[in-house]
């Protein structure tokens, strides 16, 4: 369902898109518990489709579960964790500041690539 609602979201079919990835997440949730590391990739990509769909609140709610789950399962500095404060980053500032077009972005994107930087350190 993954894979199909990726290809709808390409398409601009961001609303089928959206049907999918709930129902995966609705599955994988069962399968595996709310908070899983598995049900991860499903919760971020709908919070990602979310946002493209204007839902910012669910979107916000959806990436902040997702990067809380990654850093306690990997740490705050992995490469998942930092994907996913780079989204979550983004729709916070879209939330904030709707003018500005999320003029912040690259700041956060800085910030995410500064946060690997230290691994090598």
């Amino acid at each position: 369902m993954q894979n199909i609602a990726t290809i709808l979201d390409s398409q601009g079919k961001l609303r089928e898109a959206s049907d999918l990835l709930t129902n995966a997440l609705l599955i994988e949730e069962k399968i595996y518990g709310k908070n899983s590391i598995e049900t991860t990739v499903g919760m971020n990509n709908l919070g990602v489709n979310l946002a493209h769909l204007g839902e910012l609140e669910l979107s916000e709610a959806l990436l902040q579960r997702t990067y809380e789950i990654r850093c306690k399962a990997y740490g705050e500095f992995h490469h998942l964790s930092n994907c996913s404060k780079a989204n979550l980053t983004y729709v916070k500032n879209k939330i904030n500041s709707s003018e500005d077009k999320c003029r912040d972005f690259h700041a956060s994107m800085n910030s995410v690539v500064a946060d690997q930087l230290k691994l090598f350190e």
